[in-house]
């Protein structure tokens, strides 16, 4: 590799507010691009073999093993070593603030100096995890063992240049330890004592008594966000997508390991769904339905909100059927050994088990409602235990001696042919269910039995799939409301406003604030229609049966010719409307309906909050300008969806550019250079080729400057950028490393 290749930038990033010392920094190498390209090149040929190259002990830079089987493998250790109460064997996890010693550890376990752990007969010992510069040591304690751990770690530092900070350093010992002899093994390893290990890699991996104590941290956090975001004033839709994608996902890897306490779950769902009623920072908000319609998923009338118990389950499920089909993993055989029945599908309950093995089992017991058995030899299927047939279980013939009844798959399976045995297949089953089984077919050579995920295409587990059948558990997939499935999937699907969608769901559950909603409630307000000041404020009353409402719609574009359909009740002419601009296609006269119901809702606020006049022509003129806008998003959205999302390196699409195809369809095309100067460290872009005239230079700056908040991560590259008519910058054919916002 040429040494210009490999020239780097490092970047010092602060650490803290205020940095004063080097050690509050953070070093970041900002690569080139071909460097980046060379190297991955090489790790794409080395991922095939790096799980046989890097130990099991190390989870870092390794196809199919994650953070979250370091923490659980952590986990397990300090539960045993909690539980142990042996007299004469003392266990400790030793955890180094230090560079990576990677198999070194390794070494020196295998020539006795000292053992790691074993928490079953036959699991493996495990004497150290390593991810990044997290270090963790597990051993029996000694002082010959202490000795020889320092004498190791001394001589690491002095072989690779490193240090260890002991400041940050510290020991665990079993509780069975005596006080004086822990204290004398802490001195001699020159680190204090602490009683918990706290957390590590951002887990809580070290649990009390108390597990509501232990993630009691979870509501704190997500209240701090919460304050955070209250004072924006977000719409509902920004607010469903902070919740799923943000506050939820920002501790997925918590509820992926751990099964968090239900009492923490609900009070999760109760601050989640509370900051999506609240319609500001200063205001508790009204909850005017249940959270469990809101967890709901959006095809059965809810809204998708995650359900925090429910989420937590199916990630956990996901750990779990990874670590059953993927039994070479550490933590596999960690768990595997010490809970063999763990992974049955079909097992008892396991009794006295770390909480992390409860969460497995809680989230496995569900899971298995979801598999089928693929049959091959059939030695591992039972007939009339598991799932295997398609229909669900299958059972006998009744009159059959029970010594007669096989107990395996195997049984049915004619060994010379590896084909059903057809005959004692009708023999011991009824007709509809033979025909079932030998509907199935057969490997052509013997294979073993293996489970598949009988809810997806190719039977690879979906978090999807999983999350409905929790729902499901928790009877949280009941359609709510006058209207179908099919009805919902089509709403959630109409190219019009998101606000409009989230609108039409309010209407149709009645959760909007109208007056005699709120008087109800037991709040003070007029619950007189504020347009007719005649009759109670209801939904129905708001947006089709008041007079000033009806002469509205009578003078709008759309205009009520079909007075059978006018007579319908207002939630089925709602929802028949709806359906028939969108089985017609009729978008213009989608979006002039959602228009005037909107100014209506715009209009009645004004009125009763702003004291404003109102009259036909006004709410008309405020129904043309939201007409207007919803056209703007629907043509956005329409063009948004014919360019491509990545544009692919091509010699097609880069001549087109370059050459400025005008039949390409791309308004504007900058084709740009990266370039930087050792002498004076500066680095600038310049355009060598741009397709549209000079003039338009200084509008297309603009336009960019305008539409463009932020760059995150971006490296001096070739770069392809094509900026269509509304200003965002949808791709580059180069560069990778930018982040986009418009």
């Amino acid at each position: 590799m040429l040494k210009e290749w490999n020239r780097t930038f490092l970047v010092l990033l602060p650490k803290v507010s205020q940095p004063e010392l080097v050690s509050q920094f953070r070093p970041i190498g900002l690569c080139n691009v071909l460097y980046k390209c060379i190297a991955k090149c090489i790790t794409n040929r080395l991922r095939g073999v790096l799980p046989t190259l890097i130990s099991g002990f190390q989870n870092e830079f390794v196809p199919g093993r994650l953070i979250s089987d370091n923490a659980l493998t952590a986990h397990e250790l300090l539960s045993f070593m909690n539980a142990s109460k042996a007299c004469k064997r003392f266990y400790a996890a030793l955890k180094l603030d230090m560079n990576k010693a990677y198999d070194r550890v390794r070494l020196v376990e295998e020539h006795a100096l000292f053992s790691g752990i074993h928490i079953s007969r036959g699991g493996p010992s495990v004497s150290h995890l390593f991810f990044a510069n997290d270090s963790l040591l597990f051993f029996q304690v000694s002082p010959q063992a202490c000795e020889n751990i320092m004498n190791l770690l001394s001589q690491f530092c002095s072989s690779f240049g490193q240090m260890i900070n002991l400041q940050k350093s510290y020991v665990k010992f079993s509780p069975n330890t005596p006080p004086d002899y822990r204290d004398y093994l802490a001195r001699s390893l020159r680190v204090q004592s602490k009683p918990s290990f706290g957390t590590y890699l951002g887990l809580p991996i070290d649990l009390g008594w108390s597990k509501v104590s232990d993630f009691k941290f979870l509501i704190d956090r997500v209240a701090s966000r919460l304050s955070a975001f209250a004072s924006l004033r977000l719409s509902v839709v920004a607010k469903l997508v902070i919740i799923n994608s943000v506050l939820v996902a920002s501790f997925n890897h918590i509820l992926s390991v751990f099964k968090i306490p239900s009492s923490i779950a609900s009070h999760l769902d109760s601050m989640l769904a509370s900051f999506w009623w609240r319609s500001s920072g200063s205001r508790k908000g009204i909850a005017l339905r249940s959270a469990s319609l809101l967890h709901l998923p959006k095809g059965l009338g809810g809204l998708g909100l995650h359900s925090i118990g429910c989420f937590n389950l199916d990630l956990v499920a996901s750990t779990g059927w990874r670590m059953m089909n993927n039994p070479q993993l550490l933590v596999s055989r960690l768990m595997v050994s010490k809970y063999p029945t763990l992974f049955a599908l079909s097992a008892n309950r396991i009794t006295q088990t770390s909480w992390g093995c409860r969460g497995l089992q809680s989230a496995m017991s569900v899971v298995a409602k979801g598999v089928r058995w693929k049959v091959g030899c059939g030695s591992s299927v039972r007939i009339k235990v598991d799932e295997w047939a398609p229909g669900g279980l299958v059972s006998f013939k009744d009159g059959l001696s029970e010594s007669e009844l096989p107990t395996h798959v195997s049984s049915i399976i004619d060994p010379r042919f590896n084909a059903w045995d057809s005959l004692r297949v009708h023999r011991l089953f009824d007709g509809p269910t033979a025909s079932r089984i030998l509907s199935l077919d057969r490997p052509q050579n013997l294979m073993d039995d293996f489970v598949y995920w009988k809810f997806t295409r190719y039977g690879s587990f979906s978090t999807k799939s999983a999350y409905f059948l929790f729902l499901q558990q928790d009877s949280l997939t009941t359609p709510v409301g006058p209207t179908s499935p099919s009805w919902w999937r089509k709403l959630w699907g109409l190219p019009i406003l998101p606000k409009w969608k989230s609108f039409a769901w309010k209407v149709v559950h009645s959760t909007l604030p109208v007056a005699s909603t709120l008087f109800v409630r037991g709040i003070s307000v007029d619950p007189i229609c504020c347009f007719c000041h005649r009759e109670p404020e209801t939904v129905a009353h708001l947006f089709r049966g008041c007079d000033f409402i009806s002469l509205l719609w009578g003078r709008s574009s759309l205009g009520f010719h079909s007075p059978g359909l006018h007579r319908l009740p207002f939630l089925n002419w709602f929802s028949t409307m709806v359906s028939l601009f969108g089985a017609t296609k009729d978008w213009v006269g989608l979006i002039n309906f959602f228009s005037i119901l909107w100014a209506i809702c715009l209009s009645r606020n004004n009125v009763r909050f702003r004291q404003l006049d109102v009259s036909p022509t006004k709410v008309l003129s405020l129904a043309s300008q939201w007409c207007a806008r919803g056209h703007q998003a629907q043509d956005f959205r329409l063009k948004s969806s014919s360019l491509p999302l990545r544009p692919r390196l091509s010699v097609t699409t880069f001549s087109a550019c370059y050459g400025g195809d005008p039949l390409s369809g791309l308004d504007i095309c900058l084709l740009c250079d990266g370039s930087w100067s050792s002498d004076n460290s500066r680095w600038w872009l310049d355009f060598f080729r741009i397709i549209f005239p000079l003039w338009c230079l200084v509008g297309v700056l603009a336009l960019l400057s305008r539409h463009l908040l932020y760059i995150q991560n971006f490296r001096p590259a070739f770069g392809v950028y094509v900026v269509p008519t509304a200003g965002v910058i949808v791709g580059s054919l180069f560069t990778r490393n930018v982040k986009l916002c418009a």
